[in-house]
């Protein structure tokens, strides 16, 4: 059993970046990604694919879910989507990076909340997590699971802990909620880094209930020379918890990066980054990024 590539999606909006997919629509599965303007501000929009064959494209977004705030907000810089929740038939939430720029460092984060009723129409609601004295950098990408027990929320979130050289460091670290919307941060870190890395980005996860464990895919990049560098460029990893506290990294596992074998040509040589995993019927499919971080698209695999 493997992952195998099955195509690469690609759109008119330049970088397809961090591609979170919404399986619960009628037939049909929504891509939403984020993609950068003339400002290099980012904006989120979406793609429609027939469900189970990503490869056949139904519709584009016409025009973003969700762009930039206003001057002041903590979206001002951009609106990043990094994973989706639905709550019920008629209520979905989206957890989006919001952007800001700084004067000390390049960039700042906040973890932020939008909701819809049809997909189509976003209303922000507003920052969920904030820097606080235990956890004081900036929290980003953020990927929310019910338990199996179906009290409580965990979610596993970027946490930057430090700058060094104009880069961030961050590691994955644990919220829980009851509602999705007001969260507590428990502190746990879920996902640590070596000296060597430089961060661990985007989780997802799912629940395997045939042998009652959480399954998890993330991506880590080393500390240096990661945006163009092979060797210290992202990878995708896995690890497994029974508990969604204790997670015990799995070695050598998944598709990862091979550039004696280039698994699409041009394409994920370099890097492979932001997994997002789903499930259709009895299989596995995987979305991501390759080379710049987006730039050329977002790649499918299909566990078999």
């Amino acid at each position: 059993m493997s992952w195998k590539p099955v195509t690469i999606i690609q759109t008119a909006d330049g970088k397809n970046q961090c591609p979170v997919v919404d399986t619960n629509n009628d037939g049909f599965w929504r891509i939403y990604y984020s993609h950068r303007d003339e400002n290099k501000y980012s904006h989120t929009s979406y793609i429609d694919v027939e469900a189970g064959n990503p490869e056949k494209l139904i519709q584009k977004s016409q025009t973003p879910i969700l762009s930039p705030g206003k001057a002041g907000e903590v979206d001002t810089s951009g609106a990043m989507a990094t994973s989706i929740l639905t709550m019920n038939d008629s209520l979905k939430y989206m957890y989006y990076i919001g952007w800001t720029q700084r004067k000390d460092v390049p960039y700042y984060n906040t973890t932020c909340l939008a909701v819809s009723e049809d997909g189509n129409t976003w209303n922000k609601v507003g920052p969920i997590l904030s820097p606080c004295i235990h956890d004081s950098g900036y929290s980003g990408t953020f990927y929310p699971i019910l338990n199996k027990s179906k009290t409580e929320y965990t979610a596993l979130y970027l946490s930057c802990f430090e700058w060094i050289d104009g880069d961030p460091r961050y590691n994955l670290k644990r919220a829980i909620s009851k509602d999705g919307v007001n969260w507590t941060k428990t502190l746990d870190v879920a996902i640590d880094i070596t000296p060597e890395e430089g961060g661990v980005s985007q989780a997802s996860i799912l629940y395997n209930s045939i042998q009652g464990v959480y399954q998890l895919w993330y991506s880590v990049r080393d500390k240096y020379d990661f945006r163009t560098n092979p060797k210290h460029s992202y990878r995708i990893r896995y690890a497994e918890s029974f508990d969604l506290i204790s997670w015990t990294k799995v070695q050598d596992s998944i598709y990862d990066i091979n550039p004696d074998s280039q698994n699409f040509m041009g394409f994920d040589e370099i890097m492979c980054a932001y997994p997002c995993v789903v499930k259709h019927e009895d299989t596995l499919f995987m979305f991501y990024n390759g080379n710049g971080f987006g730039d050329t698209g977002i790649g499918v695999l299909r566990w078999e």
